[in-house]
């Protein structure tokens, strides 16, 4: 397990992270995962808190961001309330990530098996074009 910490930038946003290495001496970068931020919301009444992805699209546990250490103002544990609600976004986010793919890998596939039926159909004479041409034409359709 690697340490969570609560970062508090010098720009003002506050993230929470899982620091994969520490900064060596005579350097600055670390390297991180998993960086959310917390958000301030204002209702009509009060004020609550949320987390969001730091990077955008940047879900995946595989994901390593690189953070120069001179932003950073202050550093602490976060408490364990903060902690779990760390954990159930990111949770949550790398499972959205998921989701996101996945009808990404089958809209490409209904992609190719739409091209891959119009060339068949093509092969089998179902074309408009000429029989002794050997230009294939497609369909006037999208994709």
């Amino acid at each position: 397990m690697y340490d969570v910490k609560q970062f508090k930038l010098t720009n003002g946003q506050e993230i929470l992270c899982e620091v994969i290495e520490w900064p060596e001496e005579g350097y600055h970068d670390m390297i991180v995962r998993n960086a959310m931020e917390i958000v301030r919301h204002q209702g009509l009444h009060d004020v609550y808190y949320a987390f969001r992805p730091w990077l955008h699209y940047n879900e995946s546990s595989d994901s390593l961001v690189i953070i120069n250490s001179n932003h950073i103002s202050a550093t602490t544990t976060p408490n364990k309330h903060l902690y779990g609600q760390y954990n159930f976004s990111v949770k949550d986010a790398q499972a959205v990530a998921e989701e996101r793919d996945d009808t990404a890998r089958e809209d490409i596939a209904d992609k190719m098996k739409r091209v891959t039926d119009a060339l068949v159909n093509l092969m089998n004479g179902d074309s408009a074009a000429p029989t002794k041409s050997n230009v294939i034409k497609f369909p006037e359709r999208e994709f």
